[in-house]
């Protein structure tokens, strides 16, 4: 099925529904759906460089820091500082 083919059934099958209820919960779903969509190019921020700090990069940054966690591939405080006295 196309893009095309898929919007018009979309389309059809919406506005054959007068439930308002219904059709007011897929209003809902449709403006998640497009805030999800317009936040993940929104800029959160600036670095010190002056260079944007997008949400979705920053997200994927929270991401791998938590899998990095998970899995205990991180260095401690302590493991840093004894680490550095062997420089």
């Amino acid at each position: 099925m196309s893009t095309n083919d898929l919007r018009i059934e979309i389309i059809s099958w919406v506005t054959s529904q007068s439930d308002e209820k219904l059709l007011t919960r897929i209003k809902e779903t449709i403006d998640d759906i497009d805030f999800e969509e317009k936040s993940k190019s929104l800029v959160i921020g600036k670095r010190p460089n002056n260079t944007p700090v997008i949400k979705s990069e920053f997200l994927k940054c929270i991401q791998q820091a938590e899998h990095q966690i998970q899995n205990n591939e991180f260095l401690t405080l302590e493991n840093f500082e004894s680490e550095v006295e062997t420089w």
